[in-house]
């Protein structure tokens, strides 16, 4: 049985008329009651009484009706799912993220998405970069926001934002106070770190700085995370190098200071495998470049 003949009977069968569903269907009349007779053949039973003028449903047409409009219309859904999913219009998108990159710039990025392709669903996973690293060469991840470097051949990046370092401080310490920092400001400091292992290189090259200048600091707590580094701060622990986008965490105990001009720029990359052929991920990666280029 073919969904053309059943396209064909559910014509006749609502017309009730050979000729107008002829017509409808933009096939000659003897061809059409030729296909009607083929379906019967094949079914081993009659599904119309025909008259000259009109036809008329058997109780074995009545029956066969319901189905063919049910198959029919699955068809059709099926055929829109598979259109949808040839263009990336539908399926399932894993994102991995490291924290301080779930900013306002990535929301925006993620709204864009979602409004152009509602079909799509999103898996999102905070994730260090070195763990994102991992889960990327192991399709575990469809695409990861995360900091250089990325030393992996497999993987394309794609430079995405770059924002200065800035530094996160009570707003009862000194530092708070002043309009611009130098760097022999932080001498004595008890610097708050997120634990190495979740870092990366993350502080490497503030640290660097630190003793280019001379400048001596005490490495105090890590946590796992920059929200645990705020909330050490906002209690008096230390101070923590973050991302300016972390001034966009409005708290009455925290200040945000400009560090010296020659203070590190920060890099979020944006990764995926070389292979991922994906069309859903072709498409996010377009919309990321016209949202936040």
């Amino acid at each position: 049985m073919e969904l053309r003949h059943l396209r064909y009977f559910v014509a006749v069968a609502e017309e009730l008329n050979f000729s107008r569903a002829a017509e409808q269907l933009h096939i000659a009349q003897p061809a059409l009651s030729n296909q009607i007779k083929a379906l019967e053949t094949e079914l081993g039973v009659q599904l119309l009484e025909r008259t000259r003028r009109t036809a008329r449903l058997t109780e074995a047409g009545k029956s066969l009706l319901e189905d063919a409009r049910h198959l029919l219309e699955s068809a059709q859904m099926a055929e829109m799912r598979a259109k949808k999913a040839e263009k990336g219009e539908t399926g399932t998108l894993r994102i991995g993220y490291v924290l301080t990159a779930a900013n306002a710039r990535l929301a925006s990025v993620i709204k864009a998405f979602r409004r152009i392709y509602p079909g799509v669903e999103l898996d999102f996973a905070q994730m260090p970069t070195g763990v994102q690293i991992a889960a990327l060469k192991e399709r575990r991840l469809d695409v990861g926001f995360l900091r250089p470097p990325v030393a992996a051949a497999e993987l394309a990046t794609e430079l995405i934002a770059e924002e200065r370092m800035v530094l996160a401080v009570s707003s009862e310490d000194s530092l708070a106070r002043k309009k611009k920092i130098v760097w022999q400001d932080l001498s004595g400091k008890t610097i708050i770190m997120v634990h190495p292992n979740t870092a990366n290189t993350f502080y490497d090259r503030f640290l660097a700085l630190c003793r280019k200048h001379q400048v001596a600091v005490q490495i105090g707590s890590h946590s796992q995370d920059i929200h645990s580094n705020l909330w050490l701060v906002s209690t008096g622990f230390g101070v923590t190098p973050t991302t300016e986008s972390a001034r966009e965490s409005a708290s009455t105990a925290l200040r945000f200071c400009d560090l010296p001009s020659d203070s590190p720029k920060i890099q979020t990359l944006l990764a995926w495998r070389r292979d991922n052929s994906s069309r859903v991920l072709a498409n996010f990666l377009q919309t990321v470049r016209s949202v936040a280029p």
